[in-house]
């Protein structure tokens, strides 16, 4: 008896039909599950224009179980770009954990405000439309990602009691280092020299130092 005959009768044929048809499966199922996670990441996303014309999101948990009083723990990411979409598929390794043990998320779009003065109103003018809408806790947890750190923890130096905590993916903390001070004046409506005198009052290096 040839290896091959000795083969076919260990393996039938009905069995590679089946692992074909579950291989087959499988890979629908899984291409599937990433068409339904990309943005929305496996919960109920809503998305909103301010009145200040900034575009912001909300995904809610699809079980609602979890509430506590009726105020729901959340994660605000930072930064959120309608365009390019973020945050991104890059995420769901865990946002759809997050969902799943009863965290919204949520992020508001304020483009490349490098933290500045007109970004941080935003952010405060997001957040209050986010408690009271989706009745999220008044507590966030923040988490910023990249120059998603200038932003959060500029915010967070002038509202903690507004933060429950903060997380951090590879943060930028200091305005000097990136994006420089010569692109990020025009953000802040300033000359390079102007900025670097008024540093300490927007740079997260120097105002988290003050926590």
């Amino acid at each position: 008896m040839n290896l091959r005959m000795k083969f076919q009768m260990r393996f039938p044929r009905r069995l590679f039909l089946f692992i074909g048809i579950l291989f087959v499966s499988a890979t629908l199922f899984a291409v599937e599950k990433t068409e339904i996670k990309t943005g929305s990441f496996n919960g109920e996303r809503h998305n909103f224009t301010m009145e200040n014309g900034h575009q912001g999101f909300v995904i809610l948990p699809k079980d609602t179980s979890s509430k506590s009083k009726g105020k729901r723990p959340w994660v605000w990411y930072a930064p959120t770009f309608t365009n390019p979409g973020l945050p991104g598929p890059e995420l769901e390794w865990l946002f759809p954990r997050l969902l799943e043990s009863g965290f919204a998320i949520a992020g508001v779009d304020v483009g490349e405000s490098y933290g500045n003065p007109e970004g941080r109103k935003v952010f405060t003018e997001f957040h209050a439309r986010v408690v009271k809408e989706f009745k999220l806790s008044p507590k966030a947890c923040l988490l910023p990602q990249s120059r998603g750190g200038l932003m959060h923890y500029n915010w967070a130096a002038e509202h903690p009691k507004n933060v429950q905590c903060i997380g951090g993916i590879y943060t930028v903390c200091n305005l000097a280092s990136y994006p420089g001070l010569d692109k990020a004046a025009p953000a802040y409506g300033m000359s390079p020299a102007e900025l670097a005198a008024h540093l300490s009052e927007h740079n997260p290096f120097d105002r988290i130092a003050h926590w």
